[in-house]
């Protein structure tokens, strides 16, 4: 049987004391500490964290927005368009205004704000809500170790049919920052990569990279309906065109047929005069030999009759 034994807590209500009767096979979990759990950064530490000895570097108390803080775009830029980074300050004021992430591209950008995380901070991202609403998704990590150093490089992907306007300076994304406590910083080895600026196989990569725009989709959707419905059009022009050659042939196999019928009737009518012309010649060749014999009968008596009219004359 199980052994039980009184346990006091300080109750909640009035102070009094709570007794409770538990189990001995879980006193020994009684004893043992509870783990603490990472603390969230509130306003001031957040103040802090942009002070000039805080870890947010060119940070801006505008930014700071209760228990978050809005990282800012920076004017450093990487879009395929132009093959390497690029400062939005550098162009013409006319090309500045037209800077934008068309519809099915990528465009990389990095954050005014530097980081300089401690080994007891973390920091989770938050995409903001205004740039989902435009259609842009971020591309990219949404959490920062402890120990990190560097901006924040972030992928703008645009979704949406229509471009959207890169701004320097405008809020890209969110930040909750929180505190680890001494057990859960151990063993937290500091990034080997610190962000400055776009890694260089970023950059060969975009300048191989070609966006697939929302227009040339449905350019290529179209051409590929257009072509689609020519092969309808081309299948039943081949159905008709089977149908009259299938009909052709049906009459061509008719003619044939009554020229085979034709050809027959034909040669049976010349094997039928060739037997009549064959018993007329034998019936011929039997008259022939009749009056042959009878000129050669004829012949003898009439040559008879000449010598012995010579042999007369002679005598007298």
């Amino acid at each position: 049987m199980l052994s039980y034994k009184l346990k006091y807590f300080n109750s909640f209500f009035n102070g009094e004391k709570l007794c409770i009767v538990f189990p001995h096979s879980i006193l020994p979990w009684l004893h043992k500490p509870f783990h603490a759990m990472p603390v969230l950064l509130n306003n001031n530490d957040l103040l802090q964290a942009i002070s000039p000895t805080g870890f947010i570097e060119n940070g801006k108390s505008e930014n700071i927005d209760g228990i978050k803080y809005d990282f800012s775009l920076s004017q450093r830029v990487l879009k395929a368009k132009f093959k390497i980074p690029i400062n939005i300050d550098d162009l013409p004021q006319t090309t500045r205004t037209e800077f934008v992430v068309d519809p099915g591209e990528v465009v990389f950008v990095l954050t005014e704000e530097t980081l300089k995380m401690p080994d007891n901070v973390m920091a989770v991202l938050i995409p903001k809500r205004k740039l989902s609403h435009d259609g842009i998704m971020i591309l990219g990590g949404l959490s920062v170790d402890p120990l990190y150093a560097g901006k924040l490089l972030i992928g703008l992907y645009n979704l949406s049919s229509s471009p959207f306007q890169i701004i320097a300076g405008k809020k890209l994304i969110a930040a909750q920052f929180y505190r680890l406590s001494d057990e859960e910083k151990q063993n937290i080895n500091a990034p080997s990569v610190a962000i400055k600026d776009f890694p260089e196989e970023l950059v060969k990569l975009m300048q191989n990279y070609k966006p697939v725009s929302m227009d040339a989709l449905m350019s290529n959707m179209s051409s590929l309906e257009a072509r689609f419905e020519n092969l309808l059009e081309e299948f039943k022009s081949k159905d008709d065109w089977f149908e009259k050659l299938q009909g052709s042939m049906d009459r061509h196999e008719k003619n044939i047929d009554k020229i085979l019928d034709g050809l027959q009737k034909e040669v049976d009518d010349r094997r039928q005069s060739d037997d009549t012309i064959k018993n007329e010649l034998k019936e011929y060749a039997k008259s022939s030999y009749k009056t042959a014999a009878i000129v050669g009968t004829l012949g003898a008596l009439i040559i008879s009759l000449i010598l012995f009219l010579i042999q007369s004359l002679l005598k007298k």
